[in-house]
């Protein structure tokens, strides 16, 4: 009995550990407001894939926070596919930490 809990608790954790949306397309928008410092928010031409459950918001896709290094790379890279208009690789984080109804940038990627 202990060792059918215990691999239906791995199979759950592993589940949840690679819960995370995915996205490939082009980024139509990057949005920076006052409610949430650091913040900076893109809105993509279709939704992404495998959308996580507190990836709730009408409106913006993807978050991640300009003040670390990852964002400043983040930010880069989603400017420079903004205004040249190529493809991105986008994936989540599995997690909305910075925005609550936003799902966390994990990587991005220019195709």
């Amino acid at each position: 009995m202990f060792k059918k809990i215990l691999v239906l608790s791995l199979i759950t954790c592993s589940f949840n550990t690679f819960a995370a949306s995915s996205y490939v397309g082009t980024i139509v928008k990057l949005h920076k407001g006052l409610g949430a410092p650091n913040v900076v928010f893109l809105v993509l031409e279709n939704d992404p894939s495998n959308k996580i459950s507190c990836s709730t918001n009408s409106v913006y896709d993807y978050a991640f926070d300009v003040s670390t290094d990852d964002g400043k790379a983040f930010l880069g890279m989603a400017l420079t596919a903004y205004t040249t208009g190529k493809q991105v690789s986008l994936g989540g984080r599995g997690s909305c930490s910075l925005y609550s109804s936003t799902e966390d940038i994990n990587s991005l990627r220019l195709q």
